[in-house]
């Protein structure tokens, strides 16, 4: 009895260990911001001065430089954009920020897998992401409404791994403590360009996209719009430029752009395609302005978001902007100017 007591003592204490270097490692993850979507400090920092949020997965935390939107427009905008960021995620964010911030905008990036993504199926990476860049208050409630029981071990695994890492790279100097290199959310990156085939009309309609929205991404969409309506901000879509080999390599995406414009129609809210924005290939060349053909680099950034501006500065003059855009990707994939 006496030596099954202590084997009881010796595994209770070798798990309370475990679990307190467990969180010591977890807290140097948690709370060193050294990761570029770790930003609770700097929107933190930034509390009460914000009226505009620009908030979606990867395509729009590579597009819009609130740094340079915002001279234009007279707007104190924040990039709240993550990679992998699920619409429970956006909705967390969102919320978040509407309340302790005068928004009047947000700008929500709508694109062809933003209503297909299904963490069940890929997993909880986006989920565990969004909680990395939460406080430690916001944090319990959210675990608890993204994560699985089956979702567990990966976390565990990941806010250790990651903690271990920040811990070396504290103690060898190689970072400090706070997200330095954001800028209102953007962050610069500075991967290579890939090479594109620039062969476009031989490209065409050589893949077909998942097109099942989710019932719950759905639902989430239509508890964004809510909180927006109920706070009194105005709420746009937005399609973010992608390459245009992409464009046209797809078969179904006017699915998508269909899906979105009637919604928007539906609700009351603007919606802006920027794909079928007639030149925009010329504006963002596939090369120079993109590093791989959904996703655009720094410069591609920079000149959509000079666009985006002062795109937006003639829509709020009440500009009839319509005849710049093509209807449908249909109608632009048989333009041979665009082809061409």
């Amino acid at each position: 009895m006496r030596s099954f007591k202590r084997v009881c003592k010796s595994v209770l204490a070798f798990l309370l260990v475990i679990a307190l270097v467990s969180a010591m490692l977890a807290g140097f993850y948690l709370h060193t911001e050294y990761y570029y979507y770790q930003d609770f400090k700097e929107r933190g920092d930034l509390t009460g001065t914000l009226d505009t949020l620009y908030c979606g997965a990867s395509f729009a935390l590579r597009a819009f430089r609130p740094d340079i939107i915002d001279p234009v427009l007279g707007e104190s905008g924040y990039n709240l954009s993550g990679s992998r960021l699920t619409m429970l995620g956006r909705y967390t964010l969102l919320e978040k920020e509407i309340k302790r911030n005068p928004i009047k905008t947000v700008i929500l990036e709508v694109s062809c897998d933003t209503l297909v993504r299904d963490s069940a199926q890929e997993g909880p990476e986006g989920e565990l992401l969004t909680f990395a860049r939460l406080t430690a208050r916001d944090r319990p409630a959210y675990f608890f409404q993204a994560f699985r029981p089956k979702d567990w071990p990966l976390l565990y695994y990941d806010l250790v791994s990651k903690g271990i890492n920040d811990a070396c790279s504290l103690l060898c100097g190689r970072i400090r403590v706070g997200n330095w290199f954001l800028t209102r959310g953007y962050f610069p990156f500075h991967e290579p360009d890939v090479p594109f085939y620039r062969d476009y009309a031989a490209m065409r309609g050589i893949e077909t996209l998942p097109a099942e929205m989710t019932p719950y991404n759905i639902e989430m969409l239509d508890r964004i719009t809510a909180l927006c309506r109920e706070n009194g901000v105005e709420l746009v879509l937005i399609n973010v430029p992608q390459s245009k080999a992409f464009n046209c390599s797809c078969t179904n995406l006017d699915v998508f752009h269909q899906w979105y414009a009637d919604y928007a129609a539906k609700n009351g809210l603007q919606y802006y395609n920027f794909n079928l924005c007639k030149g925009i290939d010329t504006r963002l060349p596939d090369e120079g302005c993109f590093y791989d053909p959904h996703h655009l680099n720094n410069a591609g950034a920079a000149a959509f978001s000079e666009f985006y501006a002062d795109f937006m500065r003639r829509i709020r003059a009440e500009e009839d902007l319509r005849d710049e855009f093509y209807t449908s990707y249909a109608e632009m994939l048989n333009d041979p100017a665009y082809l061409g």
